[in-house]
């Protein structure tokens, strides 16, 4: 009797062992892979749909906020205007430039000195072809100027054409406005002048000289490059690109899938961008950025 009962607890023992057995291989699989579970295959909840954001119409201002150091006696470049052969005039080193006083021209467009100061060096020859933006003279300001970096991501939109900029010091004088130029990269004291951080473009936001500064104070400088009105605008976080063009994933109206399309971006605040091209009012993309890979075969 007794050794009866002992082969039934050994048979239930066994057939307990093989269940959790086979129920361990149907999850895991015969590697070791895990398998999904019967709920996940229908009879659980469904996954929640994509975001998705409509494009909307708007005004937008393009202002980018800066942290500065003030720094004595900068030196800014005066960059070329137009791609072309390079046409000096006749100012030389040690000379006064005051400002809005002509330089040079540069693919027949003429360039004059932004802000007031002491020429310092020409950086190309005469009669050498130059390409758009290219650092020609060197001036010095002869004041004191709070210097910043913009960042690699906002330089393409902040330095493609006319810019205006007001700064503080922090704990000096209340806003004042600023000729801001491209910084000498070269010079003392340009290079990292506004310490650690990432890397960017160096620019120079002269303060006029009835404003007190010390070197080495903190400040900082709000960047204005443009405004568009009654235009169309997206998330920066929907496109992938922040310049010029890049691309979007469409939602088609009908079947509700998504295409990655290519599209024309103007400027941007860091949370809207102008759409110019590729899209129009109402379309419906979704609310992330295509991935990179997207569109590889």
């Amino acid at each position: 009797m007794i050794r009866r009962r002992a082969r039934i607890i050994a048979a239930v023992s066994v057939a307990a062992l093989v269940a959790v057995a086979f129920s361990a291989w149907q999850f895991l699989g015969p590697a070791g892979d895990p398998r999904p579970s019967r709920a996940a295959g229908g009879s659980g909840p469904a996954a929640a749909p994509p975001r998705t954001v409509a494009v909307t119409r708007g005004d937008l201002t393009e202002v980018v906020t800066l942290h500065a150091v003030v720094n004595a006696l900068p030196q800014f470049s005066v960059l070329a205007a137009a791609p072309g052969p390079l046409a000096r005039t006749d100012v030389g080193p040690g000379q006064a430039v005051a400002a809005g006083r002509p330089l040079f021209t540069s693919g027949g467009v003429g360039v004059a000195a932004p802000a007031a100061g002491t020429f310092v060096k020409w950086l190309v020859a005469e009669g050498a072809p130059v390409s758009a933006g290219v650092p020609v003279a060197v001036v010095a300001y002869p004041g004191f100027a709070e210097t910043a970096s913009v960042p690699p991501d906002a330089a393409y939109r902040l330095l493609d054409g006319r810019i205006s900029a007001r700064a503080m010091i922090t704990g000096g004088p209340g806003p004042f406005d600023c000729a801001l130029v491209q910084a000498y990269a070269d010079a003392p004291g340009n290079s990292n002048a506004t310490g650690a951080g990432p890397a960017g473009v160096p620019v120079v936001c002269a303060i006029p000289p009835e404003v007190p500064a010390l070197a080495g104070l903190s400040g900082t400088v709000a960047v204005k490059s443009a405004t568009a009105k009654d235009v169309l605008l997206l998330p920066v976080e929907a496109v992938a690109g922040a310049a010029a063009h890049g691309e979007v994933s469409r939602v088609d109206p009908r079947s509700g899938r998504a295409e990655v399309v290519k599209v024309g971006l103007g400027i941007s605040n860091g949370t809207l961008i102008q759409i110019t091209e590729g899209l129009a009012q109402g379309d419906v993309v979704l609310g992330t950025a295509p991935p990179l890979d997207a569109r590889l075969p």
